[in-house]
């Protein structure tokens, strides 16, 4: 168990500094500087030029990019040779030599690790300066991520809890139409996108001039909620307003799970053991629901890590559609404002969130059936 936890963690750590550089390349190829965008260029008064400087040195931009660059020998004799005599020894050759020059502050290190004075790093949680409003993308985040999580969580538990009693059921009465009618569905919720759903709830379910049951968007009155009122009112409150969007997160997973657990059903109820259970007597339904059940667990856990990241690439349209202050509605602001620190960090987050859903899901896999991850056990069975 150990051993399988450690080469999970490396393996994430290492696909992280992937992203971390991935998104770190991206950030810094971009011509410019967000100072193009707060500062008019004809404006070339002392004041602004020198607000001008404090914001580049804060955002780091008047630093190298990485720890190497590369340059020639007569860029390295310019620096370091007294200007009276760089035109004795410069000479043409210089130019086409390449030299390796190390800078231990540039800007990979302070976004990565942080300095004394303006940052403390990504690893630490600081993702640096909103380019759109000038605040720490921290604490623009720190507001919305739970959005994001809440609304994750719960239509993936939705969708679990719905698809085993269909697919059940399903597998115990093939052909029927039962069977029929939710296999259709499973089509129809399959083929439907995300923002055609959350659009059309909107329309039918959300609409004055229809029918009005839930609220059109937000996750809170418009004027806010009242000072006197407690966090139970504010709970029953905010309720009405996640209605709509879970079910936009969660028809598209719960189609997909139960199409999985049917199949799967399908094939235990075909094996040996299942079989000879039914021939020593055991009723059908005690045998699938005790049996083939359990075995279907394997793939629920293995399943949380493919649908928890699909879950979270959807949050962008869900939460742009209905309002949501989560971070798929912040990338979308962020996108449309060209802020590309706050796409980054949502980015990051998306990543490590994605991450361990995966190491969670392994976990889970590797406790309910040890064999799967065995040297021992592969060996043999090869």
């Amino acid at each position: 168990m150990g051993r399988f936890l450690f080469r999970r963690l490396l393996s994430g750590c290492l696909v992280m500094l992937g992203l971390l550089l991935l998104a770190f390349v991206l950030q810094n190829a971009l011509p410019g500087d967000p100072t193009d965008q707060w500062f008019r260029e004809n404006d070339n008064s002392a004041s602004t030029q020198q607000e001008r400087a404090a914001w580049r040195q804060r955002l780091g931009l008047d630093l190298p990019v990485f720890y190497l660059t590369l340059g020639t020998l007569a860029d390295h004799s310019k620096t370091a040779t007294p200007p009276t005599l760089r035109a004795e020894t410069d000479s043409n050759w210089r130019h086409h030599v390449p030299v390796l020059k190390w800078h231990p502050d540039n800007r990979f290190h302070r976004w990565l690790f942080g300095d004394a004075a303006f940052s403390r790093g990504i690893i630490r949680g600081d993702f640096g300066i909103s380019w759109n409003s000038r605040q720490p993308v921290a604490d623009l985040l720190s507001h919305r991520i739970g959005w994001s999580i809440l609304l994750t969580f719960i239509s993936l538990m939705l969708a679990y809890l719905l698809s085993y009693p269909v697919a059940l059921r399903a597998v115990q009465y093939p052909g029927s139409r039962f069977d029929h009618f939710f296999t259709r569905l499973r089509h129809i919720c399959l083929s439907l996108p995300v923002f055609w759903v959350g659009g059309m709830l909107l329309l039918l379910l959300a609409n004055p001039s229809i029918v009005q049951i839930f609220p059109v968007t937000g996750v809170s009155p418009a004027g806010g909620w009242p000072a006197s009122a407690s966090w139970i009112s504010r709970l029953y409150g905010t309720i009405p307003y996640l209605i709509l969007p879970t079910v936009s997160y969660c028809y598209g997973s719960w189609a997909f799970l139960t199409g999985q657990f049917r199949e799967t059903l399908f094939r235990e109820m075909q094996s040996d053991y299942f079989k000879t259970a039914l021939a020593k007597g055991l009723d059908q339904k005690k045998a699938l629901y005790v049996h083939a059940f359990r075995n279907t667990w394997i793939q629920a856990f293995a399943l949380f890590g493919f649908a928890f990241p699909a879950a979270i690439g959807g949050s962008i349209v869900i939460e742009s559609i209905f309002g949501i202050p989560g971070m798929g509605f912040t990338i979308y602001e962020a996108i449309d404002a060209r802020d590309f620190p706050v796409m980054n960090a949502v980015f990051l987050l998306s990543g490590l969130f994605t991450l361990i859903g995966l190491l969670i899901s392994d976990l889970l896999v590797y406790r309910s059936d040890p064999r799967i991850h065995s040297p021992s056990t592969s060996s043999t069975v090869s």
